[in-house]
């Protein structure tokens, strides 16, 4: 079920920028790549945003997704905010949590990256 969290947030964001700024260098900053990537429907960086053993699962994942699932949530996603509210590091991984607004529904919902080298990158 947490992948559908994932597809769904792929969609995110209200403001499309000219292109995307890869960064990898904060978990923010990967999480600020990746809601991009999915607005932008840039599958390739928002692959890139995954740790490298996750990367075939959610490159299936997102194959396996129908064109109308993917419409459907990006309407819902397109209503959809999200606030960074803090950020726990331990060790090599770090914690995100992060505030999820949709109409008049909130929830909290943690997302675990894994550094890699110099980057931060997500867990599924």
């Amino acid at each position: 079920m947490r992948w559908i969290f994932v597809l769904c947030v792929l969609f995110c964001g209200a403001c499309t920028p000219a292109r995307i700024l890869k960064s990898f260098k904060t978990p923010e900053e990967t999480f600020e790549t990746w809601r991009q990537a999915a607005v932008r429907l840039d599958f390739e960086t928002l692959i890139a945003c995954y740790a490298s053993d996750a990367r075939p699962s959610m490159r299936k994942d997102i194959e396996q997704t129908s064109t109308e699932g993917i419409q459907e949530m990006q309407r819902e996603a397109k209503n959809t905010q999200f606030k960074i509210e803090k950020v726990v590091y331990q060790k090599d991984r770090a914690f995100l949590r992060a505030l999820r607004k949709r109409k008049n529904a909130e929830d909290i919902e943690v997302l675990t990256m894994i550094k890699e080298g110099q980057e931060w990158k997500l867990l599924p």
